[in-house]
């Protein structure tokens, strides 16, 4: 038996009040002896030890009602047939399965998936426990409830097979929540079946306090979380952060930015193979770390290009083969198009300059005002650049679906620095300027230079981002949690001042990406308008949002869709054997267009929630927790006891008062004898 609120067993004392205050009643009388005190001792002898036993069977009823009302409070609770036995089956189980890549980590004592692991012992405790409730299903990936006959269905079922895709917990919740008020589900049980990863969970997300409101407002609704933490101590994983096509020249290479990690910091050769265009090449890494970063060039012949293809980076097989492969696709790059939208000339004149430099880089940007925003077609844009109030409206609708899609925003603060709320939805708002000491500019010390626009180059130089120096910068107003939408992962810097203020911001929302810039590349703002980090800036800016313009396109497994729901896309023909785009990594194509999907960045990040942290989620919600690697099948699943105990306390309650009418009421012989 265990405890939610263990530390309330000290109430357990309060069961001696009752002793207590029998002791300190016996001490108000004294005896004192006379003659006739003899013989009616004797006369009452035997009626005096049935009053005795009669205040000891009060006493202890006293004291095990006061003890069973302490012990409810505890919140005590059992596992295995007592457990369920008493708790009775719910109308209702909703079984949340994460099915993100981390959860295929093998276990090797009993080599099994965490996954596996938890549809196998969800089977079986439910075979064991749970008889006359209707199930449903619902996997992080579809997020789609599935009535479905019996638990032992769970590991067959194609809902519930390997996917390469992240897990959204608090949307997972919410979708739960909705089928529950929706379908009226009575007394409802939800079993979480996950790794505790800290990227799926997001225990900072707001949204897990609404969740926790909806699901107290139910009352009868209990979570049991089965948990499967912990990272596998020599798995090797390798991830693709970008592929840029560059070319010198009449000829071609692929920069594959790689990332190799590792489950310990050992010094090890990795054996890794590479696949171009069906042709394998073996190449060896060594690794001094935990983690490594490296480019791989490859050079690529003109001609290859009209007709584009694929490549595939490959470790060798260890506990989770799902984080062993990364794929990138090349092919003909379209004309990149930009849009400037400015509500200063001179700041819209330079960011026009930055997106086409040169003729030879084949890049075109035209302008816009504001209010004629939203007659542009975003479905030929590479890059949006946004300088002035946030759009709303239509325009903002707009630009939201353009970056869901793939596009690419910039947005730059307002020349005059004035400061605008943000609506509860907007895409971004900017507070008030401040203005730097005239000895003191604004400089930026701290920027990502392994990932993002201001990345180091190819060849391995960093971007002179230290020279960059602001007289002036404008606050940003918009918050940096994430608002819940899918693929959305909240306003995050990339780049922050010597004083912690950001300097460049960056937010994922769909298959596209949002900066915000907080100064201006104009005299006045800063010296950001020289060009040396603007133009790579904004180039990157450019390829990555035209990315999905030309013959190839990189994106996430579970977070990339088609343009067009009506397009059908097949996997590459060595990738075949039943692959779903949405669902599993690899390289599609339709028709001439190839897309490379890699599992997210995030599922290789060996962070977990704790357990013990688990149930503040929730709140006042009764959560169970067990660790399912180490348990049997039906032993860990725990139900709440407090009932019980509320029920023995009535029960002693009733013995003491049906003992203390006894104690008075008046015998048939004593009757008698007073006639």
């Amino acid at each position: 038996m265990t405890f939610l609120h263990s530390w309330m067993l000290w109430g357990l004392l309060a069961a001696a009040l009752p002793v207590v205050i029998h002791l300190l009643n016996r001490l108000r009388f004294r005896s004192v002896k006379w003659a006739a005190m003899i013989f009616l001792i004797k006369a009452a002898r035997s009626s005096t030890r049935n009053s005795r036993l009669r205040q000891y069977l009060i006493l202890a009823s006293r004291t095990l009602a006061v003890l069973a009302f302490a012990l409810m409070l505890c919140r005590p609770m059992s596992g295995g047939w007592i457990g369920s036995m008493l708790a009775g089956a719910p109308d209702t189980v909703i079984v949340l399965l994460d099915r993100s890549a981390s959860m295929e980590t093998v276990d090797p004592r009993v080599q099994k998936s965490k996954r596996e692991r938890a549809l196998a012992l969800l089977a079986g405790v439910a075979k064991e426990t749970i008889a006359g409730s209707r199930f449903v299903l619902l996997d992080s990936a579809t997020r789609t409830p599935q009535e479905i006959a019996g638990p032992a269905a769970l590991p067959a079922l194609p809902q519930t097979g390997p996917t390469d895709t992240a897990a959204d917990m608090p949307g997972l919740f919410h979708a739960a929540i909705e089928y529950m008020l929706k379908n009226k589900t009575g007394r409802t049980e939800i079993w979480v079946a996950s790794d505790l990863q800290a990227s799926n969970w997001m225990p900072e997300r707001r949204e897990w306090t609404t969740v926790a409101a909806q699901l107290a407002a139910m009352q009868r609704v209990k979570v049991r979380v089965l948990a499967l933490p912990g990272a596998p101590g020599r798995n090797l994983s390798v991830s693709l952060r970008d592929a840029p096509l560059r070319r010198t020249g009449d000829k071609y290479r692929l920069d594959a930015a790689l990332e190799f990690a590792q489950g310990s910091s050992d010094a090890v050769s990795v054996p890794v193979t590479m696949t171009l265009d069906g042709v394998r090449s073996p190449f060896e890494v060594s690794m001094a770390g935990p983690r490594l970063e490296m480019v791989k060039k490859v050079e690529l012949p003109a001609d290859r290009l009209a007709a584009g293809g694929w490549g595939r980076i490959e470790l060798p097989a260890d506990e989770n083969v799902r984080d062993n492969s990364c794929y990138f696709v090349y092919g003909t790059q379209a004309q990149f198009k930009a849009l400037a939208v400015a509500a200063d000339d001179k700041a819209g004149g330079l960011m026009r300059l930055a997106v086409a430099p040169s003729p030879a880089l084949n890049r075109v940007c035209d302008r816009l005002p504001a209010s004629a925003a939203a007659n542009a077609d975003f479905q030929k844009l590479a890059l949006v650049i946004w300088q002035g109030a946030a759009p709303a409206g239509e325009t903002e609708a707009k630009l939201r679906r353009f970056v869901e899609a793939g596009g690419v925003v910039l947005f730059l603060p307002p020349a005059g620095g004035e400061a605008a709320a943000p609506a509860p939805a907007a895409l971004a708002a900017w507070g008030g300027a401040e203005s730097a000491e005239p000895t003191r500019a604004f400089r930026v010390a701290l920027w990502d230079d392994l990932d993002g626009p201001l990345a180091k180059t190819a060849n391995g130089k960093s971007l002179p981002v230290a020279r960059v120096e602001a007289a002036k910068r404008c606050g940003f107003a918009a918050k940096t949690e994430s608002s819940g939408a899918p693929g959305d992962s909240g306003w995050h810097a990339l780049a922050t001042y010597a004083d912690g203020k950001p300097f460049l911001l960056r937010r994922m929302l769909g298959n596209g990406k949002m900066y915000a810039l907080t100064t201006l590349p104009l005299r006045e703002w800063s010296n950001f308008g020289e060009g040396v980090v603007l133009v790579p800036m904004v180039q990157r800016m450019l390829e990555q949002g035209g990315s999905r313009l030309g013959g190839a396109e990189s994106a996430t497994c579970g977070e990339w869709t088609p343009l067009d729901e009506r397009e059908v896309w097949n996997p590459a023909s060595e990738l075949s054997g039943g692959r779903n785009f949405r669902t599993q990594a690899g390289v599609y194509s339709s028709g001439s267009r190839f897309v490379a999907l890699n599992r997210p960045a995030a599922e290789d990040a060996p962070d977990f929630v704790a357990k013990e942290k688990l149930p503040k989620l929730f709140g006042s919600v009764p959560v169970t927790i067990t660790e399912s690697l180490a348990a049997e099948a039906g032993t860990d699943l725990q139900s709440e006891l407090w009932s019980l105990f509320v029920v023995l306390a009535l029960l002693f309650l009733l013995a003491e008062a049906a003992l203390l009418l006894g104690e008075h009421v008046p015998k048939p012989a004593a009757a008698l004898g007073k006639i």
